[in-house]
């Protein structure tokens, strides 16, 4: 069988800047992968499509990101093909950190490979965004610029991408999922507060920015912000109680992933980030999921 691995990321930025006539939200982000990652197992059969996971949360179905991938796979290539699959959970599932989207860009690109189809990059990507808008990002080596509704992909500049490789942070998930698709619909109907974060980015204050250069933690390409905790977080007030302890245990700066519900700190040094992390798994509640890592820069194939 072959084995894929499927990395997380996170979102330093989300903004939300239109809304398509079909629905679709106009974004304008900032992703970087993390060295937590799925495992994806498969093999090419003649016919048919198996799923099989090590997690219960998980639809081992039409449903899934990565049976969607086969399907369009089939249709766009008009080749007949079955897939065995296997995959290990280790990203939290409706949790901001793209596990699923990721999963199936590993596979897409797999299958690229195995059936020798002579697809550019950006068929790729055309294909990915009709899976998820999450896809094409993983399709991509390195931290990206990320705008449409995630098609658009425009790579960091060297001193960019620099500065946000190899951060040293702490993931916690509360212990339960939010929809991507209700977060939108609560920013569709407003109204937004003014501020955008119900608490201080930074022990400091709002307004500092943060990122990783030799001489610690100073500026990245945009101040952390992401605009769908102003509509999540209220709903949610343990995520504030996460941000908080996260500030408490030295985090330099916190923020929402995604739709939520993860939220991640920042430290300006592994040994700051460990030392957190002993102090919020003394004082987490039970059923929250807690990981300490660092973001990756275009060294993905390195991950195990």
């Amino acid at each position: 069988m072959t084995k894929l691995i499927a990395p997380a990321k996170i979102n330093l930025r989300l903004k939300i800047t239109g809304c398509r006539p079909d629905g679709y939200h106009l974004l304008d982000m900032i992703m970087v992968k993390l060295d937590l990652a799925d495992q994806v197992k498969f093999e090419l059969t003649k016919e048919g499509i198996y799923l099989e996971s090590d997690s219960d949360k998980v639809p081992c179905d039409r449903s899934n990101t990565l049976w969607k991938v086969v399907e369009l796979v089939r249709q766009e290539s008009r080749k007949k093909f079955g897939a065995k699959i296997f995959f290990r959970k280790r990203i939290p599932t409706a949790a901001g950190l793209g596990g699923g989207s990721s999963d199936a860009a590993s596979l897409l690109l797999a299958l690229r490979d195995q059936l020798g189809l002579d697809w550019s990059d950006e068929k790729l990507i055309q294909i990915g965004v009709r899976v998820g808008a999450d896809v094409p990002f993983f399709l991509v080596q390195g931290a990206q610029k990320v705008q449409g509704i995630g098609e658009i992909l425009t790579p960091l500049a060297l001193s960019e991408l620099q500065q946000v490789e190899g951060l040293p942070l702490i993931l916690i998930n509360p212990g339960f999922p939010v929809s991507t698709k209700e977060a939108f619909g609560w920013w569709d109907q407003g109204p937004h507060p003014a501020s955008g974060h119900p608490l201080p980015l930074t022990g400091e204050g709002l307004g500092v920015r943060v990122g990783l250069t030799g001489a610690g933690l100073d500026a990245i390409p945009a101040q952390l912000e992401n605009d769908l905790e102003r509509v999540v977080i209220p709903r949610y007030p343990v995520l504030s109680e996460i941000k908080e302890l996260l500030i408490r245990v030295g985090a330099h700066g916190t923020l929402m992933s995604g739709s939520g519900a993860t939220v991640f700190g920042l430290f300006e040094s592994t040994a700051l980030r460990d030392r957190g992390f002993e102090q919020i798994e003394r004082l987490k509640k039970k059923n929250w999921w807690t990981w300490k890592g660092n973001s990756l820069g275009g060294e993905e194939s390195n991950l195990d």
